[in-house]
């Protein structure tokens, strides 16, 4: 008896806890090649944007350019919430303790980029 396609699919656990952990792996193994590629080209810049999402909580993302193998490289570093407060030195806290946990040296890091939002600066 032959099998219809539609049951393969409905064999596919999607539980909210099996796509929540799918997307972390997958997340991580993105995280992971992009800091490697960092590593590789040795000298990199970050772009960085604090905003706030709709439940009124400040999110820092981080972008990173790089000159990958036959080009110029943007890729998404990662976002996290700003939990205590969002000045420039909560957000240097952050970029700082990323780069501890991942082994990057910030002296590889050519230049840091942001809106010039007076909260990124440090001004009120």
């Amino acid at each position: 008896m032959r099998r219809r396609r539609g049951s393969k699919v409905q064999s596919v656990s999607l539980s909210n806890n099996t796509v929540e952990s799918h997307i972390a792996d997958l997340s991580l193994n993105i995280n992971d090649e992009v800091v490697a590629r960092m590593k590789k080209a040795g000298k990199w810049s970050y772009q960085l944007d604090e905003s706030t999402d709709t439940g009124k909580n400040a999110q820092l993302m981080v972008y990173v350019r790089y000159e990958g193998d036959t080009d110029l490289e943007e890729q998404f570093l990662f976002c996290t919430p700003l939990t205590t407060t969002a000045t420039g030195t909560d957000i240097c806290n952050v970029v700082d303790s990323f780069q501890q946990n991942e082994g990057i040296n910030l002296e590889h890091c050519v230049s840091l980029h942001t809106d010039g939002a007076p909260v990124v600066l440090g001004a009120r």
